[in-house]
C-alpha cells in the first residue's frame, strides 16, 4: 500500500530518465577527455586531477543509473 505511488510511472517515464541520464553521463565523460587534451597539450597538475575527477563522477553516475533502472523496473516487475 505504502509504495502504490511506484506503480504509477510507466516504463516509458523510466527509459526516458535513464536515457537522459546516459546522456549525462557521456557529456561529462566528454568534458573530461576534453580536459586531459588540454592537460596533454599545457601540463598543468590540476587539469589532470579535474580530468580523473571528472572521468569518476561519469563512470559513478553511469553505474548509478544502470542500478536503479534495473532494481526499478524489477521491483515494478515484482508487483504486477
Amino acid at each position: 500500500m505504502r509504495y502504490m505511488n511506484i506503480l504509477k510511472i510507466n516504463n516509458l517515464k523510466i527509459h526516458l530518465i535513464r536515457n537522459v541520464l546516459y546522456k549525462f553521463c557521456l557529456v561529462i565523460g566528454l568534458v573530461s577527455a576534453m580536459i586531459f587534451s588540454f592537460y596533454h597539450h599545457t601540463s598543468i597538475l590540476m587539469q589532470f586531477y579535474i580530468g580523473y575527477v571528472c572521468l569518476k563522477l561519469s563512470i559513478i553516475f553511469f553505474i548509478a543509473t544502470t542500478a536503479c533502472a534495473s532494481v526499478f523496473d524489477r521491483i515494478k516487475s515484482d508487483n504486477n
